[in-house]
């Protein structure tokens, strides 16, 4: 296939105990539209690559791996603005009937629980993105003006330490606070 075709769009709802069953191979792509908690979280998707494996492993596990990889935009916690970010996740599921089957999985399968019925294939990818996320992220260089990097006012930062170092100064002047909101 040439870099030229467009790729397959992967199917968001899919059957994983029939696709475990038939050992199907999942690849395509995911539209960035449609992830409302990463837009939540401030993440914009433009393209995800897929590509999935399912079938059964040594213990009869029916599970699915593979990848997940595309690029990202997120908001800069510094500087708010936009900035490139790269995923690419290795998955590990094992489809499950319930949470008590989830719990007797090996720590690395982590469990879809899912019926005959057909399931969100895009809510467990997001599920994997917003795992993959930094919590504030960053630009790795400095984005904005070093000056703007200290907060508050050095006096009042002073001021705080003198009282934070003796308690009794900090009882002082809160009792001074309060005699000054009794005479209001």
């Amino acid at each position: 296939m040439s870099d030229d075709t467009p790729k397959r769009t992967v199917p968001q709802y899919i059957e994983p105990r029939k696709f475990c069953a038939q050992a199907v191979l999942l690849a395509g792509e995911v539209p960035g539209n449609g992830f409302q908690r990463l837009s939540a979280a401030s993440a914009v998707v433009n393209c995800l690559n897929v590509e999935l494996e399912f079938g059964f492993d040594q213990e009869r596990h029916r599970t699915v791996a593979g990848t997940v990889s595309g690029q990202l935009s997120l908001e800069c916690q510094r500087c708010l603005e936009p900035m490139p970010y790269s995923v690419d996740i290795q998955v590990s599921w094992a489809v499950v009937w319930d949470e008590e089957k989830a719990k007797q999985l090996p720590s690395r399968l982590e469990p879809w629980i899912a019926g005959e019925e057909a399931e969100d294939l895009y809510a467990m990818i997001e599920d994997e993105l917003l795992l993959a996320i930094p919590t504030a992220p960053m630009h790795p260089e400095l984005c904005i003006e070093s000056s703007l990097l200290s907060s508050g006012d050095e006096e009042l930062i002073e001021n705080e330490k003198e009282l934070t170092n003796n308690p009794f100064q900090a009882l002082a002047a809160l009792k001074g606070n309060s005699s000054k909101d009794q005479k209001n």
